[in-house]
């Protein structure tokens, strides 16, 4: 059975980014590259 994890970033704006992985490390080392093709971004409210 293959691991998943779920993470949530926090952003340079303050938003919360959450993602899915199978491997948290290369999916950090992703972001921090600015590598994010695969990424969804929506726009949405901002919790108070």
């Amino acid at each position: 059975m293959k691991l998943y994890y779920v993470y949530i970033l926090k952003c340079s704006d303050g938003l919360a980014y959450t993602g899915i992985t199978n491997d948290i490390s290369r999916r950090l080392e992703e972001h921090q590259k600015g590598m994010n093709t695969g990424s969804l971004h929506t726009n949405v409210d901002r919790l108070n």
